[in-house]
């Protein structure tokens, strides 16, 4: 069996992720080089955009930080998932944005 087909397999209980120093400092690395690239792009002028329409930052606010776990704790009770599943779904979803979501919304 491939090593994806097992992880499938097993139960998601079971598994474990072991980082060693070296891949945390990759990891790091990479994030920060992410974030550093968004932030090349950003200007004086998008926040000044920003300022002028606070509503419109205020509705994306309370949907990131209050609709999306609503949605998200209705979901895993409509759906009966178990409580590790559910756990991390509901970490996710109360998690500021990320930078893949700055990316979609700048462009």
């Amino acid at each position: 069996m491939t090593p994806m087909l097992i992880a499938l397999a097993t139960d998601v209980d079971d598994l474990t992720i072991a980082f060693n120093e070296s891949s945390l400092t990759l990891l790091k690395i990479v994030i920060g080089l992410i974030l550093f690239g968004i932030a090349l792009d950003t200007t004086f002028e998008d926040f000044a955009a920003a300022l002028r329409r606070p509503g419109v930052i205020a509705i994306g606010v309370i949907a990131q930080f209050v609709l999306l776990p609503a949605i998200t704790l209705g979901l895993t009770i409509a759906l009966d998932l178990r409580g590790s599943v559910a756990l991390g779904l509901i970490l996710v979803a109360c998690c500021p944005p990320g930078n893949v979501s700055n990316i979609l919304t700048h462009r």
